[in-house]
């Protein structure tokens, strides 16, 4: 499948944060597996965060209520699977807070569905909102950060795997975030990221094709405020660099 390019985006700019990207996607992760038999870097910085989203709450951005409108974005995820998958396979939504995308899935046919988050109160919002979808039990939802769900998932169990907003961001690159993905994703991973605006500015696409995922889809829309869509494809031709 060839690559999509939306209109060209006056907002993006490929030398933005270049610096901290090539520390992120080079640097970092050998950096942490150096020091981490005597200090665990990626635990340090990331833990208050994790917290923060863990107790979620009121008047919050980690509030799970500001996460329950299904937008736009939910209706590119669902159209993007759509055409890569059939109605059997397997889904991972990383970062699923209370439902909202998979249950525009679910809503499509979609019945084979996973979703984790760190916020239980997300959940509980999503079993009265999302009632039917909760119900169903093909549809697993797992309270877990998910560097800890990563590490223990089988390789190979999801035929796709997609994160949208602060999600993958929000992960320190001294943790090997895309190895895991690539290793627990049978087929496709698709990121839906402010790309020149998160925590951890990284190049995806040099990454992902050191695992043997070539990107497939790329579309960049022309607002500032809305997401960078990357999605990446197994192909058993690339070799791990």
């Amino acid at each position: 499948m060839p690559l999509n390019y939306s209109p060209k985006n006056p907002f993006f700019d490929p030398r933005k944060r270049i610096i901290e990207k090539l520390f992120n996607s080079n640097i970092a992760l050998t950096i942490g597996k150096l020091l981490k038999p005597i200090f665990d870097l990626e635990q340090y910085f990331t833990k208050k965060r994790i917290k923060n989203w863990e107790i979620g709450g009121l008047g919050k951005l980690s509030n799970p209520s500001n996460f329950l409108k299904s937008d736009l974005t939910d209706e590119k995820i669902f159209l993007q699977i759509n055409k890569l998958l059939d109605k059997q396979s397997e889904i991972l939504d990383l970062g699923c807070n209370c439902g909202r995308t998979l249950n525009v899935l679910f809503e499509n046919g979609f019945y084979n569905l996973n979703g984790v988050d760190i916020m239980k109160s997300s959940f509980e919002l999503g079993r009265s909102e999302f009632s039917n979808m909760y119900k169903n039990d093909n549809t697993n939802f797992y309270c877990d950060s998910f560097q800890d769900f990563l590490l223990k998932a089988p390789s190979n169990k999801y035929d796709l795997i997609y994160t949208r907003g602060a999600t993958v961001e929000l992960i320190n690159p001294y943790f090997p975030l895309v190895k895991n993905l690539a290793r627990v994703s049978k087929k496709y991973i698709l990121l839906c990221i402010f790309e020149n605006l998160h925590y951890y500015p990284r190049l995806w696409e040099w990454e992902f094709l050191k695992e043997g995922y070539y990107l497939m889809h790329l579309e960049r829309l022309i607002d500032n405020n809305f997401f960078t869509y990357l999605l990446f494809e197994k192909n058993p031709n690339i070799k791990n660099i």
